[in-house]
């Protein structure tokens, strides 16, 4: 499932990624800030990605697709998870009103855009500049 998310999120302008061991997660970064993250079982495998969002529209998507739940270790207001199993989102964080479905691609694609922009909003003027020059 969204086998092209690593290769999506290294096309964008200015973005590098870490594996931190101790959580098992590939994190994506745009001029040092933290934008997304995919996390793998202990088989390595991805179950998870995790993109910041803007709280009206993480609560909307929540409401409409049961694998998308509120931040895993992040922030839930700002952060949602994308599941690709429902039985592994954690009971607290389940949604069982909202349909049992998952995010199309586009709308994964749409989740990773908004949150790029937002962290590559956080960044200063001129490191925004550095990293869309850099893409030219």
């Amino acid at each position: 499932m969204y086998e092209w998310f690593d290769a999506y999120c290294m096309a964008k302008p200015g973005v590098t990624r870490d594996f931190k061991a101790e959580w098992n997660w590939y994190r994506y970064f745009v001029g040092g800030k933290f934008f997304a993250a995919a996390g793998q079982n202990g088989e390595g495998e991805i179950v998870f990605l995790s993109l910041r969002g803007e709280p009206d529209f993480n609560q909307f998507l929540r409401r409409n697709y049961q694998a998308v739940a509120p931040g895993y270790y992040s922030n839930k207001e700002l952060w949602n998870t994308v599941w690709f199993s429902l039985e592994q989102i954690p009971e607290r964080d389940r949604d069982q009103d909202a349909p049992p479905v998952f995010p199309p691609d586009d709308l994964v694609r749409e989740m990773t855009d908004r949150s790029y922009e937002i962290m590559l909003g956080k960044l200063t003027k001129q490191q925004r500049a550095e990293i869309l020059e850099q893409n030219k």
